[in-house]
């Protein structure tokens, strides 16, 4: 057994859940711990030609400098539901609010003046207003419905409640697999964010806010899909 305790036959989200720091490890791999957090680590490595042994013992290396140097991370398993859906708000709500907007233009910018030479770029474009416009609304379905319901059910803990934001949460989950599935084709168009020689400032500066975008709705979905809505769903 290794170290950390870590089993293939664990999900990557419960993984995550339990040591936040792995969501570095699975970024770096490639698995998708989000949208696809509900995979065993066994199936998630398979399905991308990696070891398991291989996955686990980076898990490990990370645990250990991780218990060395880094400061104890929060665990939201167990963290109140308004402290919880603060976080998802005020982090990474506020962040998509102030990134999609420009970054858009950037994207839009690198496909009018790259995409004669990288037709993909213009695909890339077609996707990220796609993506925009859900997240958009679906932003504004989670802090007008799904949040109100989901702090309803804190304060009166009424089965009722829980039915309801359950029913809500549903859909929802259903539109985070939707974007995760246009940031896996865009990575897959890029070649995993690969710039060509001839890349300009511009081409530079979109894949790199497209990266860190990426990795923000990766963080944010999980702390939706594989704890606020697990707990929720009951």
């Amino acid at each position: 057994m290794n170290k950390t305790g870590f089993q293939p036959a664990q999900t990557l989200g419960e993984i995550v859940a339990a040591f936040p720091q792995a969501a570095d490890v699975f970024k770096s791999l490639g698995l998708d711990f989000c949208c696809g957090g509900s995979k065993t680590l066994k199936e998630a490595a398979g399905s991308k030609g990696i070891e398991e042994a291989i996955v686990l013992a980076k898990l490990e290396e990370k645990h250990t400098d991780y218990s060395q140097f880094g400061q104890p991370a929060k665990d939201w398993r167990n963290a109140p539901y308004a402290e919880l859906i603060s976080e998802i708000v005020n982090t990474h709500h506020a962040y998509l609010l102030q990134e999609l907007a420009p970054l858009e233009g950037y994207v839009a910018k690198i496909a009018r003046v790259h995409g004669p030479a990288h037709p993909e770029l213009i695909r890339v474009h077609e996707l990220y207003r796609t993506m925009k416009a859900e997240l958009e609304e679906h932003l504004v379905k989670e802090e007008e419905q799904l949040f109100p319901s989901i702090l309803s059910y804190a304060d009166s803990e009424d089965e009722a409640d829980r039915a309801k934001a359950a029913t809500l949460l549903k859909e929802l989950e259903s539109e985070h697999a939707g974007v995760g599935e246009i940031l896996r084709e865009i990575r897959e168009l890029t070649t995993d964010y690969t710039l060509p020689k001839e890349a300009c400032g511009t081409y530079r500066v979109s894949f790199e806010r497209l990266k860190a975008l990426e990795s923000d709705m990766f963080d944010h979905i999980h702390l939706e899909n594989n704890i606020l809505f697990l707990r929720i769903a009951g």
